[in-house]
């Protein structure tokens, strides 16, 4: 697929085209591969996502036993 991207710093732009030169690689390869890195980075820094099922009850202490039987005489202050 043929993209334009525009403001690319012109000497990040140099830097790694000079890079893939060496490494025998396309720019194209090299940009896919930085931006695969970029977003590897950021998914790992991500907090997973918990599931419903993972949560653990709470001990809301004593009287409480039947809170999610009785739940609205709780709310209500009955």
């Amino acid at each position: 697929m043929n993209i334009t991207i525009r403001n690319i710093d012109n000497q990040l732009y140099r830097e790694i085209k000079a890079e893939a030169t060496r490494e025998g690689i396309n720019i194209g390869t090299a940009i896919n591969s930085a931006i695969r890195l970029w977003l590897d980075r950021k998914r790992a820094q991500a907090k997973p996502v918990r599931s419903f099922l993972e949560l653990e009850a709470i001990d809301f202490g004593p009287g409480t036993e039947n809170l999610s039987e009785e739940h609205d005489k709780y709310l209500s202050g009955e």
